[in-house]
């Protein structure tokens, strides 16, 4: 009686688990897409904060900026807002936005993804 219960603990332990994963992976691909396809885009400083996860900010700091871009390999040019994502979930993921404040303009996106 008690492996039956001990058992049946087991397999939904199990399956909740595997629903877990494959849920957030979903959910974190999604994500990564939905910022991919920012690239090139119009999009206003008040519509970040529904087409960008909640974990970005504004880099200001020219040393930050300076590092992390040359971490994401990517050059920064002159005019251009640096806006640092982050992302928790299957796969977690970190990259910069390059954003134009004259033309409201997404120049480009860089991510990288922990696996």
């Amino acid at each position: 009686m008690k492996t039956k219960k001990f058992a049946i603990i087991i397999c939904l332990l199990i399956v909740y688990t595997i629903l877990y994963i494959s849920i957030s992976h979903v959910l974190t691909v999604k994500r990564i897409n939905s910022l991919m396809h920012l690239k090139g885009t119009t999009i206003s400083q008040k519509d970040f904060k529904k087409k960008i996860p909640k974990s970005f900010h504004v880099l200001k700091d020219s040393i930050e900026i300076k590092k992390f871009s040359e971490y994401m390999n990517v050059q920064v040019p002159e005019n251009v807002s640096v806006i640092k994502v982050s992302g928790k979930g299957i796969p977690y993921f970190y990259g910069l936005l390059l954003y134009d404040t004259l033309k409201k303009e997404v120049i480009d996106v860089s991510l990288k993804e922990m696996k």
